[in-house]
């Protein structure tokens, strides 16, 4: 087992240390200084609470409006990859859109200010946008059982936008029941919603983080995957509540 990933480690039974990595676990057998055996280990699985049981459906992800910022200016891309000329700009900024969409996917999130789609098959007791930070919801559309399409009113449902590290959440409110829709359509419901953070300035540190270390592996093609493994790990969010 390869470990190179280290978030906690601690002691066991006398001669034996245990390690966490990002791809399991591992006891290694130490006797007199010398490791004689690496035994892996398979980490057991977080329980999942009963909300997000229920949640299960996901929804598929569409772009509606790119973000018109990117997570860096140009001066602090070139001061991270120790670049004085401006011969490279152009593939500087390309690469830095390549860097963000990178960290996009891998973390399943949205950086700068962007528009989405999220399309369900129909109605669930509770709708997650799994891509946060969600700033707001536009609307929410769907088709009747004759097929029309409608828009729901924001008198029928609320939504939790409370925290960036975690799916938006969108129900019926009290007294209020979610509209049937068609079963001859693959996406009955449409939530289209703003997500990402809005400046440079409010872009958490470890995302800019991660967005460099991908530069700097596009840029100087050097491998970095440790560092970015590391920062993608802050970045990304748990799904749980």
């Amino acid at each position: 087992m390869e470990v190179r990933f280290l978030r906690d480690w601690k002691r066991c039974r006398a001669g034996q240390i245990k390690i966490w990595s990002s791809r399991g676990a591992a006891h290694i057998l130490i006797r007199r200084g010398i490791v004689e055996e690496v035994i892996p280990e398979t980490m057991p699985e977080p329980e999942e609470p009963p909300r997000a049981q229920r949640s299960r459906k996901l929804g598929r992800f569409e772009l509606d409006t790119a973000a018109t910022e990117l997570p860096l200016t140009l001066d602090e891309c070139k001061a991270e990859l120790f670049v004085l000329g401006a011969e490279t700009d152009a593939l500087i900024l390309r690469q830095l859109r390549v860097a963000t969409e990178t960290v996009e996917l891998d973390s399943s999130r949205a950086l700068m200010t962007q528009t989405w789609k999220v399309h369900f098959s129909a109605f669930l007791s509770e709708l997650e946008i799994r891509k946060p930070p969600v700033a707001s919801v536009s609307s929410i559309t769907y088709f009747d059982l004759d097929g029309n399409s409608q828009t729901l009113a924001t008198s029928v449902y609320e939504t939790d936008l409370a925290s960036e590290n975690l799916p938006a959440r969108i129900h019926e409110l009290s007294g209020q029941t979610w509209p049937a829709t068609t079963t001859e359509k693959y996406n009955a419901v449409t939530v289209t919603f703003v997500a990402g953070w809005t400046t440079q300035v409010l872009l958490p540190p470890r995302a800019k983080q991660a967005v460099v270390f991908k530069l700097r592996e596009l840029y100087h093609g050097c491998d970095l995957s440790v560092e970015y493994e590391r920062a993608l790990w802050r970045l990304k969010w748990t799904g749980n509540y």
